[in-house]
């Protein structure tokens, strides 16, 4: 039995006639998609469904705190940093850097980590050593590898680091005051806030009976919310797990439940004695298929289910290495697979629609205000594979003319105005470069057939939108 079937036979069983009372949690959204299909299988007449949320959701609800966009919480950041450094960085220089010290703070709230003790500086190495017991010894060894790398003569470059090292813990603290203000939160700061509240016997939540259903790896945030639900007899925990992985202490991917399963007095209590081993079922079949590139992978498994009896149905699972992955193999997919479910997404910073604007805002930054484009810029987009259907003999003979003449600097006469797409794309942004890209981004929109690459668009145009608003809303110069 698969364990979403046996999560339905829990509710049928202990909560028959109740399970509008029981919230289900699942590590994710999908989850919970595929318990309400069996669950919708498994009954015979109609019933109240449980609530099914995901860990994130489930909380974030705990909190009051709401959870502001990445733009937002950037720029909150960025005023914190500048007045804290007395740095006049402009903020899309700051952008990269923020982003990172975000996902750092993020982290730090996540994992329950203490600030000040993890942002100190080289003349605290040793008392760090003795205050990171948590961490395991590659761990410590890295962290004290880094800060013994600056020599006793440092560089300016050190020296500055080492000055805004110095004030990230202030700017961690003076950044969280800011946003809670504002009554807004990143995600590990909502997460860190629950538990602080659960200490400190302050918790409302109103759920009667709470199941959290699939779980395996834990953050210390994480483990310590399910630890108290469990603790104050409101809720249970059910472990997908199998005994190959759980008590082989070699197999690394049993390691977050043995530590669950040893580490924590309250979890403990939650794990079966045995889950079965299904790794060793005899009837497993196992092969090994050598392919030469990543491309090869999707036309390999292709043709695997073209080739052999595989079932076309929900039984079968293709699982990628990475995402970029995805539109070569639905592209390579054999006809008879009529309906599949995608569970994984989709970078937009991978789409063709993503390099074909990164080309033009290359070539309208290194065209501004001048009578000539640089040739590189303007063949990126003439040959660009995404504008396939676009092209023509007017569109070829100005690229042929280019390599032919060896041309390095395009004139932008040579762009004849009468042709409609050419005179979209080279056209003048009159210093609005926002408003160009959402004029073209519709135009190119209205031209395509390909559902995909409509919704790529759709993308691209919702956040410049949101940028623009954003840019005007706080008077930036970007």
């Amino acid at each position: 039995m698969k364990f979403l079937e046996e999560i339905v036979e829990i509710i049928l069983q202990k909560y028959a006639g109740t399970s509008d009372t029981v919230t289900i949690v699942f590590p994710n959204r999908r989850a919970g998609l595929f318990f309400q299909k069996y669950l919708a299988a498994r009954i015979a007449k109609p019933m109240w469904s449980p609530t099914i949320v995901s860990i994130e959701d489930f909380i974030k609800n705990l909190s009051p705190l709401k959870s502001a966009d990445k733009l937002e919480l950037i720029f909150e950041l960025y005023q914190v940093f500048s007045k804290l450094n007395k740095s006049e960085e402009n903020f899309d220089r700051f952008f990269y850097w923020g982003n990172i010290m975000l996902q750092d703070f993020d982290e730090v709230d996540n994992f329950l980590a203490d600030p000040e003790l993890l942002f100190k500086n080289l003349l605290h190495v040793k008392q760090m050593e003795n205050s990171l017991d948590y961490l395991q010894e590659d761990q410590k060894e890295l962290i004290t590898a880094f800060w013994l790398s600056f020599g006793e003569k440092l560089s300016a470059h050190q020296k500055g680091f080492l000055g805004i090292w110095d004030n990230l813990y202030q700017t961690y603290t003076n950044f969280k005051i800011q946003l809670l203000e504002k009554g807004m939160a990143y995600s590990g700061m909502i997460y860190r806030e629950v538990v602080d509240t659960m200490e400190k016997g302050q918790l409302n939540h109103g759920f009667e009976r709470i199941i959290f259903a699939g779980f395996n790896a834990l953050s210390r945030s994480e483990e310590k919310i399910i630890s108290w639900f469990i603790n104050e007899n409101i809720a249970e925990i059910y472990w997908d797990a199998d005994d190959h992985y759980l008590k082989d202490n070699k197999q690394e991917a049993g390691k977050f439940l043995r530590e669950m399963k040893f580490g924590n007095a309250i979890l403990r209590k939650s794990f079966r004695e045995s889950y079965g081993n299904n790794f060793h079922q005899s009837d497993k079949k196992i092969e090994v298929i050598s392919v030469a590139s990543d491309i090869g992978q999707a036309q390999q498994a292709s043709e695997l289910l073209s080739t052999l009896n595989i079932p076309m149905d929900e039984q079968t699972a293709i699982v990628l290495p990475n995402n970029e992955l995805l539109f070569p193999l639905l592209h390579a997919l054999p006809s008879q697979v009529e309906k599949l479910n995608i569970t994984m997404g989709y970078p937009l910073s991978s789409s063709l629609v993503f390099s074909f604007l990164d080309a033009l805002i290359d070539l309208h930054l290194r065209g501004e205000g001048k009578t000539v484009y640089h040739f590189r810029s303007v063949l990126a987009i003439l040959r660009h594979p995404l504008l396939s259907k676009e092209r023509d003999e007017v569109v070829e003979k100005i690229a042929k003319e280019i390599l032919d003449k060896n041309t390095i600097w395009v004139p932008k006469k040579k762009i004849p105005e009468g042709h409609d797409f050419l005179k979209q794309i080279f056209k003048d942004t009159k210093g609005d470069l926002s408003a160009y890209l959402l004029e073209l981004i519709r135009y190119l929109a209205e031209q395509n057939e390909d559902e995909v690459e409509k919704e790529f668009y759709f993308q691209f145009y919702t956040l410049l939108n949101r940028l623009n608003e954003f840019i005007q809303r706080h008077n930036l110069k970007i």
